[in-house]
């Protein structure tokens, strides 16, 4: 959490500081590299976690890990290099040389991380990232005050990534000796292989709508769009982390519940499996209280960016408020990894990562050349028929229904209308008063959330979050005559 508050406060300072058009060649250079590191990574923390052959071997693997690295580091320095003497871009290019500078040690960092998974030193891992990504935030906060450049976002993230392979090298304490050899190159190959094309596509579906801005638009619009993208994902990761947590304590307790030959609960079609009962309860409980949040962030965006960001970034506002309801369509997926895996189906977690991937893929180039709302439009329509994917595998292996669950959700749907129709009006009173754009922001805030409460309540919305979510860990048992949402009692059942 810290962390990502360090992160998110240099964000905000950086729009503070940069135009749009820097902070826009900053967000699409940060994206080539994080291509770079995906490459270098590859599938060197997993092969390290897993591994127990050879010490031989893992040598050469450790090698061909710091050796990928640095030469993907080589390339992009050399191409920065190259670009300062035919061109005059000369600051992107010291930027482009950072940033690639930052990629020499993730081969290295990935493997000693592995093997600190592997030691049962997971702990210190989170210690690092955290110490690390404040280093890199002070320096690059830092490099803003002084001198306003977006060099210094290059640099802050150059002293992360050094920090943190320094820290990481001197915790795990483990420098094998450089050796290439054949034996246990094929093993190596295919597990990097696999988890290189699975990384790729996760990278893919988080940075295409980036790349695709920068080639069909330039760097001015990727700067809106990834202050918009940055603002949504904030909160998103402020939802997303708790839900989390939630989902697997949720899910856990009910499988144990069905290893124990425990009845989930008994319903009009019989006695149902606890993990598919507590699944529909987390989709229950999670679109409930996720649903009012990021609608409102649509509802009052352009007071939000305003605020937050200044007047100058106002045209991202559009955006602001279409990511927010892609986000919102998205929210689902947190009960992909947990789920599936509780159910037995972990060979199904990359297969549904690589099916919505290939969709946000196949849905964002349409839209491209049209601009950074469009952009935002595709990326609404692939979460649309990526949720569809998600849903269909949660019933398909997990039992869960699915569509039963999202219609007890009416009460949230209802509010939200409410709440639109309010903050709207609210809007146009507040113009006939001469306030700061802080204070418009407090009254929507305000009239959103009373109207959104006091609708709710009427809905009967608090019924459906009990029966949501219980302390036993999954939904409460139903009632013969239907899902109502209200709980009643086992014995009652």
């Amino acid at each position: 959490m810290v962390s990502q508050l360090a992160q998110l406060t240099v964000f905000l300072v950086a729009a503070r500081y940069l135009s749009t058009e820097d902070f826009g060649a900053f967000s699409l250079l940060s994206a080539v590299s994080m291509l770079m590191a995906r490459l270098g990574q590859a599938g060197w923390l997993e092969l390290a976690t897993a591994w127990q052959g050879d010490a031989e071997v893992e040598a050469h693997a450790f090698t061909l890990a710091v050796l990928g690295s640095v030469g993907i580091s080589t390339l992009g320095i050399a191409f920065a290099v190259v670009c300062t003497q035919v061109s005059s871009l000369t600051p992107y290019a010291l930027l482009a040389a950072l940033l690639s500078l930052s990629v020499a040690g993730v081969g290295a960092n990935a493997y000693w991380s592995g093997l600190l998974l592997r030691r049962q030193r997971g702990d210190a891992l989170g210690k690092i990232a955290l110490v690390s990504q404040l280093m890199g935030s002070l320096v690059a906060l830092g490099g803003l005050f002084l001198g306003g450049h977006f060099v210094a976002l290059g640099l802050g993230k150059l002293v992360t990534h050094a920090v943190e392979v320094a820290m990481t090298a001197w915790v795990v304490r483990w420098m094998p000796a450089f050796r290439l050899s054949s034996g246990g190159a094929q093993v190596i190959g295919e597990y990097t292989k696999g988890m290189t094309s699975s990384k790729l596509v996760t990278y893919a579906r988080g940075y295409a709508a980036t790349l695709l801005i920068g080639v069909f638009l330039g760097p001015a619009p990727v700067g809106l769009y990834r202050a918009a993208q940055r603002l949504v994902a904030a909160l998103g990761e402020a939802i997303g982390e708790p839900a989390r947590i939630v989902c697997w304590m949720m899910l856990r307790r009910a499988a144990e519940h069905d290893a124990q030959g425990e009845a989930g609960a008994v319903t009009g079609a019989g006695t149902r499996p606890s993990l598919a009962l507590a699944a529909e309860g987390f989709l229950v409980l999670i679109v409930l209280l996720a649903t009012p949040v990021f609608v409102g962030v649509a509802v009052a965006s352009e007071a939000i960016v305003h605020v937050m960001l200044g007047e100058r970034w106002l045209p991202c506002a559009p955006v602001v408020a279409i990511l927010a309801i892609a986000r919102l369509v998205n929210v689902p997926f947190v009960l992909s990894t947990p789920l599936l895996s509780m159910g037995g189906h972990v060979d199904r977690i990359p297969r549904l990562a690589l099916q919505t991937g290939l969709i946000t893929l196949l849905a964002l180039p349409p839209f491209a050349p049209f601009g950074e709302v469009w952009i935002a439009v595709g990326q609404l329509l692939a979460a649309a028929m990526g949720l569809l994917v998600v849903l269909r595998a949660y019933q398909r292996y997990a039992g869960v229904r699915w569509l039963a669950a999202l219609a007890r959700t009416y009460p949230s749907l209802i509010a939200v209308v409410a709440m639109g129709a309010v903050v709207t009006a609210a809007r146009s009173w507040i113009v006939g008063f001469d306030v700061t754009v802080q204070v418009r922001l407090i009254v929507e805030v305000v009239a959103g959330a009373a109207s959104f409460a006091l609708a709710f309540l009427l809905t009967g919305g608090i019924w459906r979050l009990r029966a949501a979510y219980s302390p036993a860990g999954f939904g409460r048992r139903l009632s013969p005559q239907g899902e109502s949402g209200r709980p009643v009692s086992s014995a009652q059942a």
